[in-house]
């Protein structure tokens, strides 16, 4: 948001429209919205909350990945469809029990706790 807001929605979203194998993410849904409509980049929101307005804002924008912060998700909770990504995951006894909420990928700082032995 600070970048958005400091230097605009043009310029955020147009230094990043040459790359490739990206996600545009933001935790501001105008940035993301732009991104998609002048750019047409695959785009992730990073929802504020889980309430009923957050699920019919996606369910109207279709992102194509919703982020959260894991102490958001209720665990034994079903969320609503789409390509979930819980954040700040740290280990991964929290990542099974967040699968089974409907997470499907996971960001870490404890990539070697996180590690599986195979």
């Amino acid at each position: 948001p600070e970048s958005f807001d400091r230097f605009g929605e043009r310029a955020v979203t147009s230094i990043i429209s040459n790359a490739s194998g990206y996600v545009f993410i933001s935790f501001c849904l105008d940035a993301v919205l732009y991104a998609r409509r002048v750019h047409g980049e695959r785009i992730g929101w990073i929802v504020p909350e889980l309430s009923d307005r957050t699920r019919e804002i996606c369910e109207s924008v279709q992102p194509d990945y919703l982020f959260c912060d894991q102490k958001k998700i209720p665990r034994n909770s079903k969320l609503w469809p789409g390509q979930w990504v819980a954040y700040e995951v740290p280990s991964p006894e929290m990542a099974a029990g967040l699968d089974e909420c409907g997470v499907g990928l996971f960001e870490t700082k404890n990539i070697k706790g996180m590690m599986c032995s195979l």
